[in-house]
């Protein structure tokens, strides 16, 4: 039932939806007569808690004005032409007459929280003692930009230079906040990067698409979102616009008519090939983790860019999934593919807590990932990793040398080395320990020795390293073969502590094709 009470003074609107979460997917349309200055949404129920839903609202220009996603975050979500009255995750911009629609996403599993309702407020009045997450001052969106985007970040500077070292630079790539399902609001977000020596992160909220930032000159924050489906999540980073072209039409018709694995995956393969963005970076996320494991076995391989081989340690199960990832991943470079292995803290509680079932901090910039660049932008952290210039580590720094003999330049990570007829490759590591200590404690305290395995073609080269410094591997390599070499750090209690992306020469045609391949030869090996 859809409670309407519009107020007959020209000063306000006000409009009430109920709904059920057991109809996994709701939209309601509903018209707005006047220009307002401020819309006020507000999720309401009977219960101690609000039920988990994922909520959109669209105006009558097609622009995506708010997404919520009900957690951690006030239910009361505000958003109007003045940006500093506006809430997180919102659009700021004019209160349009028009049509406008409502969509609803229930992620609720317990059956107890089965009514709620939203209620929709419109107002001229200005906002005053109001409760509500502020959107950040660094504003990424412009409502005035004349295209057919429901949300494209314009304001965006993708070339801003944070600093001009031509070096390696320690971000995350798979964080969250209030704004989603975090517990960290926008200026611990920023505190925490701090502390942990980050010099970029990337905030991938649950199907939410970051419209601000705190402004800050220390920490480049570049935008991503995590692409969430119950059969599997994967990150867009340096994600520039809303990643669908949504028909609300069509998703209910889907809805009604599909397996909701179908429906999922149609939505999937949507997005990362008719809306593919070559200029983004696509990342499978803990891909074998129990709970959230990839799902969509007919996915082909060749649409992502990177797979996150150190997702969240700190979890109980963390490490053994991700231990299985890096395998995966070697079998795809045995196979001639070229993805490239990153990783991402996932933290999702406050920097002072831990998981059950674990002793360590789950925090951000655990692990590290460091991206070499010429100088610290946007572009160039995506280009870079696009050319896989890239280690994960867990609190050791790597100093890379990579050569062949008789030249005199070195290579990075994700090089392809070009041979005339053989050479010789001078792989050098100089191993520091990171020793990081903050507010937070001791972060990722690692001992010597470390374990060193220099991984040829799926072979691995064992070498023990008993205090800080180098460490050396030589191989030589012929044209005709084809030929990758990465390396994994790990403790002598077999802990992971780094990897290095493969140097290559040559290609090879692919067997593994989809998702379903991988799994399948994983499991026969």
């Amino acid at each position: 039932m859809d409670l309407d009470k519009e107020n007959i003074e020209k000063n306000s609107f006000e409009k009430e939806f109920e709904f059920q979460t057991e109809n996994k997917i709701s939209v309601k349309s509903f018209n707005i007569d006047r220009d307002f200055s401020y819309l006020n949404l507000k999720l309401k129920s009977d219960y101690d808690k609000n039920p988990v839903v994922y909520i959109m609202l669209i105006d009558s220009n097609n622009k995506l004005r708010i997404q919520y996603r009900s957690i951690y975050s006030k239910n009361n979500i505000i958003v109007g032409q003045d940006s500093n009255k506006c809430s997180i995750g919102t659009y700021p911009g004019p209160i349009n007459n028009g049509e406008w629609k409502l969509i609803i996403i229930s992620l609720e599993k317990n059956k107890e929280y089965d009514e709620y309702s939203v209620v929709i407020e419109c107002t001229n009045n200005k906002i005053e003692n109001q409760d509500f997450d502020k959107l950040s001052e660094d504003v990424w969106v412009d409502y005035n930009n004349e295209d057919n985007n429901l949300l494209k970040l314009t304001n965006y500077d993708w070339d801003k230079n944070f600093n001009s070292e031509k070096r390696w630079y320690k971000g995350d790539f798979h964080t969250h906040s209030i704004i989603s399902d975090g517990k960290m609001d926008n200026k611990l977000y920023m505190k925490v990067a701090k502390e942990m020596n980050l010099d970029f992160a990337v905030p991938t909220e649950h199907n939410i698409i970051p419209t601000a930032c705190e402004k800050d000159n220390d920490v480049l924050i570049i935008p991503g979102t995590e692409i969430t489906m119950i059969d599997g999540h994967f990150n867009i980073l340096g994600i520039r616009k809303f990643p669908l072209n949504l028909d609300t039409e069509t998703l209910l018709e889907d809805y009604h008519k599909k397996d909701f694995h179908d429906l999922q995956e149609s939505i999937v393969k949507k997005i990362i090939y008719d809306e593919h963005d070559n200029r983004a970076i696509y990342s499978i996320n803990h891909m074998v983790l129990e709970f959230w494991k990839w799902k969509f076995l007919n996915v082909e391989l060749e649409q992502f860019d990177t797979i996150e081989i150190c997702n969240d340690p700190t979890y109980y199960l963390g490490a053994e999934s991700n231990d299985k990832v890096l395998k995966m991943l070697d079998i795809l470079w045995n196979d001639g593919h070229k993805i490239y292995g990153i990783g991402g803290s996932d933290a999702h509680i406050l920097p002072t807590e831990t998981y059950d079932n674990s002793s360590e901090r789950s925090i951000m910039g655990d692990p590290g990932t460091f991206v070499y660049c010429d100088k610290l932008t946007a572009n160039n952290v995506i280009e870079s990793i696009q050319q896989g210039h890239v280690y994960v580590s867990r609190g050791i720094l790597l100093y890379i040398d990579i050569k062949v003999k008789g030249r005199d330049f070195a290579y990075l990570p994700g090089d392809e080395i070009e041979i005339n007829d053989q050479v010789e490759i001078n792989y050098s590591i100089n191993i520091k320990l990171e020793n990081l200590v903050n507010e937070y404690g001791e972060i990722n305290k690692t001992e010597m020795p470390l374990k060193v395995y220099f991984i040829e073609n799926g072979i691995k080269t064992q070498k023990i390293i008993s205090k800080e410094g180098p460490i050396n591997f030589n191989s030589n390599w012929s044209k005709d073969d084809f030929k990758y070499l990465s390396v994994e750090i790990r403790d002598m209690q077999d802990n992971f502590k780094a990897y290095i992306n493969p140097i290559y020469h040559g290609s090879k045609k692919h067997e593994i094709i989809t998702f379903e391949d991988l799994f399948t030869k994983y499991t026969f090996e």
